[in-house]
């Protein structure tokens, strides 16, 4: 724990080989796993997630799964093992955001945002449906103006009043209002200063501003998780600068 919390993410790789030899737990290998995913040792991280989920077949354990599937190619695969779990309500509703999100990173945003408008249906104001259609909506672009109720609900109602933000600001982001985006961001950041996410979107927004500092963000964001290169490729954003 010390290893990653101080980004020496081969040496808690190692620690956590170790642990497995000693016993090979579900949650060693999920915790190798995303260290492997940090290191962008892709395949590696998708044979731990399935151990993980072989020992501790749990909708969470299939999610992990599905998206390091997802990350080789394997998108097609990954909705079966989403479509093949069940549970309880609570369940269901994360099982489905995150086959809403499969759906949009094979190229079909709309159908994604059409599931999570079937479970907005059923509990038309829960926060945590809200702040996943305003995500959805800013990073694939998609039906931008159903976009400015769900984030303000999903800031308005919800109870990670951070996270909420962090989606508004993207959705802000995408809309090209750039002072709105930043005070939501930074607002973020001040409720959750260690959330290597949302320094990189506020390094985002400053490279649109044309602020100087974006780039100093950016870099100390990919230091901190290097997996959110990978995260943000898809949405079109170019870290490589």
């Amino acid at each position: 724990r010390f290893r990653e919390q101080t980004y020496d993410f081969v040496g808690a790789r190692s620690d956590l080989s170790k642990a497995i030899e000693l016993e090979a737990t579900s949650q060693f290998f999920l915790q190798r796993a995303r260290m492997h995913v940090q290191l962008g040792d892709l395949v590696l991280a998708r044979e731990d997630y399935e151990a993980a989920y072989a020992l501790d077949s749990t909708p969470s354990r299939a999610i992990n799964l599905a998206e390091a599937m997802a990350e080789v190619g394997e998108i097609e695969e990954a909705l079966e093992v989403l479509l093949l779990e069940s549970g309880n309500t609570q369940d269901q509703q994360i099982l489905s955001v995150a086959t809403a999100q499969l759906e949009a990173r094979q190229g079909d945003p709309l159908s994604g945002l059409e599931r999570i408008a079937q479970e907005l249906i059923k509990d038309p104001n829960d926060p945590s449906l809200l702040n996943s259609k305003c995500w959805l909506i800013g990073t694939w672009e998609v039906a931008l103006e159903e976009g400015a109720d769900a984030c303000r609900l999903a800031v308005e109602r919800g109870q990670n009043t951070a996270q909420a933000l962090d989606s508004r600001a993207m959705y802000q982001l995408r809309m090209g209002k750039l002072d709105r985006a930043r005070g939501d961001i930074e607002e973020a950041l001040r409720l959750s200063p260690w959330q290597a996410a949302s320094l990189l979107l506020r390094g985002l927004i400053k490279r649109e501003q044309g602020d100087e500092t974006a780039e100093q963000d950016i870099a100390e964001a990919l230091a901190r998780r290097p997996s959110l290169a990978l995260t943000y490729k898809p949405w079109g954003f170019d870290l490589t600068r």
